[in-house]
């Protein structure tokens, strides 16, 4: 891809297609020299519409996805787990780095945006007319192909026998197919959800980083990022119940690009992900302390 910028005062660059945009490194020039040129070209709209015309590939994944977890839990089952600590520990640490990658090429422009207009910008403008060219595309578009390749997390707890919670599959197959609705559908609050998810992944992937590698500090507590994972949950809620209020109140001076009906699978994703974290923290921390205390009396 090609791109050329043709208004230095404003940052507009001309893409390939014959689209203007505005290419958010070049309005920081302390940041430009950490860009590539790749990046400040990217056209991920193209990538977008190539999305939309072929929703088979995220359902094909998952199902692909669910027999192979299936069938694999049954030839295991009699085998001896395999050992694939390295292997382990250096796909934990790519997608932290990968996630850390995410947070610092998205998070900067959407607090610019924030900066330069109001909160029901975020919730409200189309990703296609904010983010949908240059280097904050290609990082979002490259954040929902990450969907496809962190199923592979999976493969590493079937191989090593380990317990395969619900919260694990059901995540995994969900944040696929939802990822790639809000991205085709332009979903304005889906910016947000992935700033919060490029956070806690680094920090998460971080963490089983140190495990796998037997160097995990002891301050850092699995518990903490359970928590972190409750409140960027809660926060998904709260941005969808808002974006909803922004919609349904929208007016031709202040219209609101969210589609009909897109809305309905932020709510079912993050309350549905709220409840089991919270099964999941009050069995793992709340009934432990219990069992902890019954055993003293």
């Amino acid at each position: 891809m090609s791109c050329r910028l043709i208004d230095p005062s404003t940052c507009t660059y001309l893409s390939d297609s014959g689209v203007e945009y505005q290419e958010f490194s070049c309005l920081y020039k302390v940041l430009e020299p950490f860009y590539l040129e790749s990046e400040k070209c990217f056209d991920s709209v193209t990538v977008l519409k190539w999305a939309e015309d072929n929703p088979v590939y995220p359902i094909a994944a998952v199902i692909i996805y669910g027999v192979v977890i299936y069938s694999g839990q049954r030839w295991m089952k009699e085998r001896q787990a395999f050992s694939w600590k390295f292997a382990m520990g250096a796909w934990n640490l790519l997608l932290c780095v990968f996630s850390f990658g995410c947070m610092v090429r998205v998070i900067p422009h959407m607090m610019h945006n924030l900066a330069m207009g109001e909160p029901r910008d975020i919730l409200c403008t189309s990703p296609e007319k904010t983010y949908g060219y240059g280097s904050t595309g290609l990082w979002i578009t490259l954040f929902v192909l990450s969907k496809f390749a962190e199923l592979i997390d999976t493969v590493f707890i079937v191989a090593h026998k380990k317990p395969l919670m619900v919260l694990h599959w059901y995540h995994h197959m969900s944040v696929l197919v939802w990822s790639w609705y809000a991205f085709v559908t332009r979903t304005p609050s889906s910016v947000i959800f992935l700033s919060m998810n490029a956070s806690v992944h680094t920090l998460m992937y971080g963490y089983y980083f140190l495990m796998t590698m037997k160097i995990k500090p002891a301050w850092l507590k699995a518990k903490v990022i359970t928590i972190v994972q409750l409140v960027q949950m809660g926060i998904g809620l709260i941005a969808t119940t808002v974006s909803t209020y922004y919609d349904q109140t929208q007016t031709e001076d202040k219209p609101c690009d969210i589609r009909p009906g897109s809305l309905l699978p932020c709510y079912a994703m993050y309350a549905s992900y709220f409840v089991l974290f919270l099964h999941f923290f009050t069995g793992r921390y709340t009934q432990k302390k219990r069992v902890k205390g019954e055993k003293k009396l």
